[in-house]
Order: structure tokens, then C-alpha cells, then sequence
């Protein structure tokens, strides 16, 4: 196998890119993110390819949105995109994961509703996102929108671990040294 030219790679996705391909917009954007280069861009790729009907832009876009990233934060459009990912045909995990967390917090412009929100948390957890498992166990530790429980937040930190998200083993290490 020959080394990959990053140079190359980074010149074919803009091709790619430029040619209007979803997937490469969608790449390009978080690549742009995770570097924190050229912002407005992102977005910009993200709305794109989200217009064309591509469902992981379409979140990339619902997140941009609810967080302000690239353009004017716009929790109202970000949770109506979210709420479309979250139903039939989707069932996106990271949708509901993220709408589930607006609605806890009230950063979608309204007033906190755990009640509203932890569902989706828990319809996340069931399609095996590990994140919405973390949170979880923050929300029952604390008791927010359920009863205080160390045992219930310890059954979400090791579901989050067993799903992949390591930040969930430090807490679920601290709750057992309590």
C-alpha cells in the first residue's frame, strides 16, 4: 500500500466538494468544525447539503443552528429539524439525543421541560447512543426530571460505557468511590 498524500485527499474532497457531492459537503464541513477554520463555511456546506436531502447535514445543520456555530443561533429552526430527524422514517439517535438535551435545559427558547425531554433521551439510549446514556446518568444524579438515584445514574454511566463514550467511566468510577 502506497502513503496517503494528505495534500491529495484534502485537494479530491474539495473536487468533490465543489461537484455538489452531499457526502464531501458534509465531511468538509466537520472537518472545518473540529478545526474551528472557516465557520461561516461549514454551515454554509452543512445547509446545502441538508437541502438535498441528507440526513446526517440535516443534523449537522439542526446543531449548527441550536448552537450558534457559523451563523445566528436559531433554536426555533433547529428544534422543528431535530423534531423531523427525530420521527418516522429517521429515528435519528443524535436528533433525539440533542432535541432531548434542548428541552431539558431550555436552550431552545423555552422553559426547561425534562418531562418533554428526558423521553427522547431514552428513545437515544435505546438506538445505542452512549452520550444520551451519559446525560442520563447526570440528570439522575442530580435529580433533575426523575428522582435522585446514584443507583439509576451508575445503570446509565455503564450503559454509556458498554455504547462507547468514554467521559461516561470516569463518572460511573467517581459515583462508586462515593
Amino acid at each position: 500500500a502506497r502513503p496517503t498524500d494528505p495534500a491529495r485527499a484534502d485537494a479530491l474532497l474539495e473536487t468533490a466538494v465543489i461537484a455538489g457531492d452531499p457526502r464531501a459537503q458534509h465531511d468538509r464541513a466537520e472537518a472545518l468544525i473540529a478545526s474551528g477554520q472557516s465557520l461561516p463555511r461549514a454551515r454554509s456546506l452543512a445547509e446545502t447539503c441538508a437541502a438535498r436531502g441528507n440526513v446526517e447535514c440535516k443534523f449537522l445543520f439542526a446543531t449548527l443552528q441550536a448552537d450558534g456555530v457559523g451563523g445566528a443561533r436559531d433554536p426555533a429552526a433547529a428544534r422543528t429539524a431535530l423534531q423531523k430527524l427525530v420521527d418516522p422514517p429517521y429515528f435519528h439517535a443524535g436528533a433525539a439525543r440533542e432535541l432531548g438535551l434542548l428541552l431539558v435545559s431550555g436552550a431552545d427558547a423555552g422553559p426547561p421541560d425534562p418531562a418533554a425531554g428526558i423521553p427522547l433521551l431514552l428513545r437515544a439510549q435505546v438506538l445505542g447512543d452512549g452520550q444520551a446514556s451519559f446525560e442520563l446518568g447526570k440528570l439522575a444524579e442530580a435529580g433533575i426530571g426523575m428522582p435522585q438515584s446514584i443507583d439509576e445514574a451508575l445503570k446509565h454511566f455503564d450503559q454509556a460505557v458498554a455504547d462507547g463514550y468514554p467521559p461516561a467511566q470516569a463518572e460511573a468510577d467517581r459515583l462508586r468511590g462515593m
